[in-house]
């Protein structure tokens, strides 16, 4: 019964989230290779004010130069700092290591 419960309260919960909510999508980047990659696709993400992007990354300080020489702003945590964050959609250039990804609904 509480299985069903908790169930019920999540799914009103995406519902609600995503009738009144932003969309979030994190953007993993390992290398400024991937930034380089990466930004366009986010670049076109941002444009839609329903979407909230994102960069994140294992070793900020790695990428955080690439991040400032495109041509917009975005956020930048540490993976730490998103772990327990919901995301509704994730985007990574490369492969995803077992248990790495950051897109958890």
């Amino acid at each position: 019964m509480r299985i069903a419960i908790a169930r019920a309260v999540r799914q009103l919960d995406a519902i609600v989230g995503r009738a009144l909510g932003r969309r979030r999508v994190v953007v993993d980047a390992r290398t400024p290779m991937n930034v380089a990659i990466l930004a366009p696709i986010a670049a076109a993400l941002r444009r839609d004010d329903r979407v909230d992007v994102v960069f994140t990354a294992q070793r900020p300080a790695d990428i955080a130069a690439a991040i400032a020489d495109s041509d917009m702003r975005f956020d930048l945590r540490s993976r730490a700092a998103i772990r327990w964050m919901s995301w509704d959609q994730s985007a990574r250039a490369g492969t995803i290591s077992p248990g790495d990804a950051p897109c958890r609904r």
